[in-house]
């Protein structure tokens, strides 16, 4: 029992020990559980904030899809709507498409009328040119009917005057052509130019004009134009200048004149007042000196001036004497009125020199006057002007060696208009010849008046006729009666006359205005004085023979030229060959110059046509180099292919650009020559031969050389 007892004690102590131990391990694990459930319970805590977290998370997140959701349906909406509107835009784009097919259709159709419009709008245009040319055309011809050719018994014997009339225009098509003046000078320059020089400074001109008459239809053209233009608006800017041409007339002497203050420079006061008689002035007198050389077209002035010079002056007149060295030049109007004294300028010395006297008689203070000098530089024939009360008619013979003034008594009831401002001028030293001008009754007021007209007469009445003096018997006669344009208002102080008098040569050349006032219409008058008359009837019996043709004479033949080039003589020498100074393969081609016409032939062109039928140029000249007599020409062809044969023509050319041709002639140019040219003389081979030195003859051909370089020169 004891036994069992402690057995159940022992048990019992191991059973409180086991207790104990596992009240040990029960407090480590409620510890560990505490610990554990403390732990957790944080852990917790963290995953609930977690959780709420995300719930938050997950509800923002839903909100945002659903808003998403929201906009994607309203994408999808917009999707939707924009799908549409791109089925809307190609069904846009396919009627579009359509309409721009339609467009190029209808723009092509377009194009094609406007392509028509234009070529009907062309049509029209030509049409309108042409239509054009036709009103030019038939006025032209309308001018051109009033030409004619009259004989007129002046002085008891037969004058003849032929009077041609054409439409002037310019050197383009678009050249405005120049415009009536006031106040201006008119020459004549190298036998085919007529120039108009300044004009009234009211309606100033400030331009020079060139017209040439012998050109048909005459042509205007304006030279000042370009390089020259700043010095040529400083000369020709004058009123009532005078302009004298030279002999030749190739030289314009241009003197004095109302110029423009501070263009022009006299050595003066610029604040003079000219007195000129019933003529309101502003401007500059100017007594200075310019020069145009028509080869050059350009105004060069006078600068070192001998001597005592005239006053400055407007409306003087002047001449130039017969050899081109002196100028005559008398009255005007200076600062203190009209005036009456006469000089001279010398060109070959610059020098002035006052010719007036105090020997009476002499003419009257006078402005627009005129002044011709006779081919024998002893006399000086004045007509006419204005004396400040009215035009003269008066004529008076100034002796140049005596220095003194005769007036001259007319014979016969016949007598021109009194006038001033017109142009005259010598013939034959026989007749003086005066042309246009002004004609203002005494008591009527002076030049540029503007005096209303009375009794249905201008108190100024402008001229267009030209009336012969006899320097013998002192008579006038009537030559030339100018028919005025339509509708034309000729104002007076105008010069639109000039002359052209040279040996054989008497032309007027008159310029008139149509009724727009533009310088349109030109009439050439041409003088045949009696002992012409007689010269023509000589000459057209010397020229019934007229050989109309031009002909290859048989005397044309291959021949050899002379070797000039020293280079290659020196040349050969150096090798030891001996200088070849002739050479084969040249043709001298000789023709019969044609009579008729032949004055206007300006040239001659030699053609060559080989066997293979290749034409070509081989001489080209004035006529002046191949003549060698009125009726023979030639020329020496060379540089041709020797042993061959060639076929050469000669073609005349005229100077209104038409050509005459020659029959062609064929020749066969041999390897040695029979003539041969030396000195320019055509001469025998086997006579030259006599005449050289051993050695100096070579053969007269060139081996090696079949064809020549192309050398041409008139023989």
């Amino acid at each position: 029992m004891d036994e069992a007892i402690a057995k159940h004690k022992a048990r019992n102590d191991q059973l409180i020990t086991e207790s104990n131990r596992l009240k040990i391990r029960l407090s480590a694990a409620t510890s560990d559980a505490e610990y554990i459930l403390l732990h957790k319970e944080s852990e917790i805590d963290r995953k609930e904030m977690i959780i709420k977290l995300n719930q938050e998370n997950f509800d923002r997140l839903r909100e945002e899809k659903e808003e998403r959701n929201g906009r994607i349906e309203a994408l999808r909406t917009e999707i939707l709507e924009k799908q549409q509107a791109l089925k809307e835009a190609d069904e846009v784009i396919k009627q579009k498409a359509k309409l721009d097919h339609e467009m190029q259709e209808v723009l092509a159709l377009l194009h094609r009328q406007e392509a028509k419009m234009k070529e009907k709008e062309e049509l029209i245009e030509e049409k309108k040119k042409e239509l054009e040319r036709a009103r030019v055309t038939t006025k032209g011809l309308e001018v051109r009917a009033a030409s004619r050719a009259e004989t007129k018994i002046l002085f008891g014997e037969q004058w003849l005057v032929s009077s041609r009339r054409y439409r002037a225009g310019g050197t383009t098509a678009t050249q405005q052509l120049p415009s009536a003046r006031q106040g201006n000078v008119a020459a004549v320059l190298g036998g085919k130019h007529m120039v108009l020089l300044g004009g009234k400074p009211e309606q100033p001109h400030r331009d020079m004009q060139m017209m040439t008459w012998a050109a048909d239809p005459p042509r205007w053209e304006n030279p000042d134009a370009g390089v020259f233009a700043p010095v040529m608006r400083t000369v020709v800017w004058r009123c009532g200048a005078v302009a004298c041409a030279t002999g030749g007339g190739q030289q314009l002497f241009y003197f004095g004149g109302l110029g423009k203050p501070g263009q022009v420079d006299d050595g003066g006061d610029d604040d003079r007042t000219p007195t000129v008689p019933g003529y309101t002035v502003t401007g500059k007198l100017t007594n200075d000196i310019h020069v145009f050389n028509l080869s050059s077209k350009k105004f060069g002035k006078i600068t070192a001036v001998k001597g005592m010079q005239p006053s400055p002056r407007m409306f003087h007149c002047g001449a130039m004497s017969e050899d081109g060295t002196q100028m005559f030049v008398f009255g005007g109007s200076d600062a203190q009125g009209l005036c009456s004294d006469t000089w001279v300028f010398s060109k070959n010395t610059n020098q002035w020199t006052c010719l007036s006297s105090d020997s009476t008689p002499c003419p009257s203070p006078r402005m627009g006057a005129s002044v011709c000098a006779m081919k024998d530089g002893k006399r000086l024939f004045l007509f006419g002007g204005f004396d400040g009360a009215g035009t003269l008619d008066d004529v008076w013979v100034f002796e140049i060696d005596r220095r003194s003034w005769k007036r001259e008594k007319i014979v016969g009831a016949a007598s021109p208009l009194t006038r001033y401002g017109h142009v005259a001028t010598v013939i034959s030293d026989r007749y003086m010849l005066v042309s246009g001008g002004t004609h203002v009754e005494e008591g009527e007021g002076g030049p540029a008046s503007s005096a209303s007209p009375v009794q249905g007469a201008p108190p100024r009445t402008a001229l267009l006729d030209t009336w012969v003096l006899d320097l013998e018997s002192y008579q006038w006669e009537t030559l030339h009666e100018a028919a005025v344009p339509a509708r034309a208002s000729l104002r007076p102080e105008v010069t639109y006359a000039a002359y052209h008098a040279v040996e054989g040569q008497h032309k007027i050349i008159y310029v008139k205005p149509s009724p727009d006032e533009a310088l349109d219409e030109v009439e050439v008058v041409d003088l045949f004085l009696p002992e012409d008359i007689e010269e023509q009837k000589l000459q057209a019996r010397k020229e019934s023979d007229i050989i109309a043709s031009l002909e290859i004479l048989p005397e044309s033949e291959p021949v050899a030229f002379e070797a000039y080039d020293e280079g290659e003589i020196r040349r050969a020498k150096a090798l030891g060959q001996e200088p070849q100074r002739y050479l084969a393969g040249a043709v001298m081609l000789r023709w019969s110059v044609p009579t008729k016409n032949n004055d206007h032939v300006v040239g001659y062109k030699i053609m060559m046509r080989s066997k293979v039928g290749v034409t070509s140029e081989v001489g080209y000249g004035p006529a002046v180099d191949f003549a060698v007599s009125p009726r023979l020409a030639q020329f020496l062809v060379t540089g041709l292919r020797v042993g061959q044969e060639v076929q050469l023509v000669v073609k005349a050319i005229y100077d209104d650009g038409s050509f005459l041709w020659s029959q062609p002639r064929s020749f066969f140019v041999p390897r040695s020559a029979n003539k041969v040219i030396k000195d320019r003389e055509l001469v025998d081979r086997d006579a030259l031969v006599h005449d050289e030195p051993p050695g100096a003859l070579l053969e007269l051909h060139a081996p090696g050389r079949e064809r020549g370089d192309s050398e041409f020169s008139a023989a």
